[in-house]
């Protein structure tokens, strides 16, 4: 369970990197925008999947 949130976490991290890529390729715009925004999203639930593994982390080592 634990590395299926990991690989989750590195596929949107990923994703938030080529979309920052994409903005910063992109001319100024609603293009440039949309990456942004998307880059932003998915750097979010990168960070969201991060917690939830240090808490399974915490958790599991507590009850050891």
């Amino acid at each position: 369970m634990l590395s299926d949130l990991q690989a989750n976490a590195k596929f949107y991290e990923t994703r938030a990197t080529e979309c920052g890529q994409m903005a910063r390729e992109a001319p100024d715009g609603p293009q440039r925008v949309f990456y942004e925004v998307l880059a932003d999203y998915y750097a979010d639930v990168a960070r969201d999947f991060r917690g939830v593994i240090a808490k399974r982390t915490v958790a599991s080592l507590a009850a050891e």
